[in-house]
């Protein structure tokens, strides 16, 4: 039995300069953020020097600056990053343990959407969408149970996805086909109770307030087609919006199937290929990252919907190259394919999809367990872009990695993601060092 894997400006300028030094004496990844020569201490703004650093401050040509306003929260980043030569960060990951077989014991299979995450001992949980349930693992990867499985009643799934674990030690996910978030006894894996929204949303994360962190979906049918409104914010206990911070708007023409059914699919995959999508986080700080890639930039709130920073970074047009075409045909075409009843030769639609030129800003912003935020700007096999930003929004430094780093979270000073071997998918656990270059 073999699854298939599949996916899915310039800095403020004309302002005093101010510059402070401050401590090389901290440890990166503390509980406190990185300070550097030149950087300047917490609660102050200004200019943030990077490129020819001298030890007395003295100003030179070309330097690269970071801006940051305290007043209205901003901080412009350079496309460099700011921090200076010698003093950026990058990440190093290594491989701890992996879970999953292409064939054998179904309980190390899995699907082809697949969410990791796991607890303060350790433990492991995997949703798998496809495959409508949650498998718990103990830190050495030894299967454990599973939770749920296709259905309606108490306990069963119908889509499930955003899986996360609250201060109850409940382990809990939005099931939008039964429009119902369901929660689970962590240790156990007993079903506890379902909360129901009375409206069609997106992932619905709690917040320690008694709120909830989620989008809610509008549909209209119009002759054309079909719009829908999704706005995303902070939601009171009985689903109203409180604080509303982004609003979308799908447009979803319909499509007459021609006589060339390879031209029609083609058409419904390269809608999606590489369109900029709302990019949303909550970090375990219960700070709210909201962003949209079709610029750099990126809002972060707390909890109650006050806006903390707004992060920006100088944008830079990366092209869709050839890899990345074959990249996303092989990962997402294939696998729509193989779910339609009457599939027509997978090269008949490679040659009929169409791409746009330029990738997104970005693709994921994830917390990290210390404040940073780890931002993913590109992803093909085994070498995925990485922009780190310390937790003021300093742009602090840019890596690759054969890491699967757009499907990370960050949990207990480690990563878990899930990776492709082959033809099927794995669930890894990395461990992590900082380095300086």
């Amino acid at each position: 039995m073999k699854l298939r894997w599949s996916m899915m400006t310039a800095a403020v300028a004309g302002l005093a300069l101010c510059l402070l030094v401050g401590s090389e004496g901290r440890n990166l990844f503390g509980n406190q953020p990185p300070r550097f020569p030149g950087l300047k201490p917490e609660g102050d703004s200004g200019f943030i020097l990077s490129g020819a650093f001298d030890p007395d401050l003295k100003i030179g040509v070309g330097l690269r600056r970071t801006y940051q306003n305290e007043k209205s929260g901003i901080v412009s980043n350079p496309r460099d990053p700011a921090y200076p030569p010698g003093k950026r960060i990058r990440i190093v990951f290594k491989e701890e343990l992996s879970i999953g077989v292409e064939e054998g014991d179904d309980n190390y299979m899995f699907g082809g959407n697949v969410e990791v995450t796991a607890d303060e001992k350790g433990c492991i949980f995997v949703l798998d969408w496809n495959q409508k349930r949650i498998q718990k693992y103990d830190p050495s990867g030894k299967y454990l149970f599973s939770i749920g499985r296709k259905g309606q009643g108490p306990g069963e799934f119908g889509n499930l996805w955003a899986m996360r674990i609250d201060a109850k030690g409940r382990i809990y996910v939005t099931d939008i086909a039964n429009k119902r978030v369901s929660f689970f006894d962590k240790e156990t894996g007993r079903f506890q109770e379902a909360i129901k929204p009375g409206v069609e949303t997106g992932a619905v994360i709690l917040l320690s307030n008694g709120n909830y962190f989620s989008s809610t979906n509008v549909r209209e049918d119009k002759p054309t087609g079909s719009v829908f409104t999704v706005p995303y914010g902070i939601f009171d206990r009985n689903f109203k919006m409180v604080t509303e911070f982004r609003r979308d708007q799908l447009n979803f023409q319909g499509l007459p199937e021609p006589a060339d059914r390879a031209r029609f699919l083609a058409g419904i995959m390269s809608r999606s290929a590489f369109k900029p999508n709302i990019v949303t986080a909550v970090t375990g700080e219960e700070k709210i990252i909201v962003g949209f890639p079709d610029r750099y930039e990126f809002d972060v709130y707390d909890n109650s919907g006050k806006q903390l920073i707004k992060v920006r970074k100088e944008g830079e047009s990366l092209p869709v190259t050839d890899r990345h075409m074959d990249y996303y045909f092989e990962t997402q075409v294939l696998d729509f394919l193989t779910s339609m009843p009457s599939r027509p030769k997978d090269d008949d639609v490679r040659k009929a999809m169409v791409y746009p030129k330029f990738l997104p800003a970005y693709q994921r912003v994830i917390p990290m367990d210390n404040g940073f935020y780890f931002v993913v700007t590109d992803t093909l096999p085994k070498a995925s872009t990485v922009d780190l930003f310390d937790s003021k929004g300093v742009y602090a430094g840019r890596f690759v990695t054969e890491a699967p780093a757009s499907t990370f979270i960050f949990k207990g000073g480690k990563a878990y993601g899930v990776d492709l071997i082959g033809d099927y998918r794995c669930v890894t656990r990395y461990t992590y060092t900082v380095e300086t270059y």
